[in-house]
């Protein structure tokens, strides 16, 4: 996917669907380091902690292609 979905907002898109709403400790990583690379550091996390696992079986693509056929932003 490219154009409204790369970068950054891809990632905090992802974050969404594996990592519960109003959590700090997540918040922080984001501010701290930027979406894109707690997404990278998730997908390649050998952890077998909740985000990590979620992160691996993510279908992004497929998320945000269902979210381009569902309207204009």
């Amino acid at each position: 996917m490219s154009g409204r979905w790369s970068g950054e907002r891809r990632a905090r898109a992802a974050l969404t669907f594996i990592c519960e709403a109003g959590k700090p400790d997540l918040a922080q990583l984001v501010r701290q380091q930027g979406a894109e690379e707690v997404w990278q550091s998730l997908l390649a996390s050998q952890e077998q902690g909740a985000w990590p696992k979620r992160a691996r079986r993510l279908e992004i693509d497929q998320l945000l292609a269902a979210a381009n056929a569902a309207g204009p932003d």
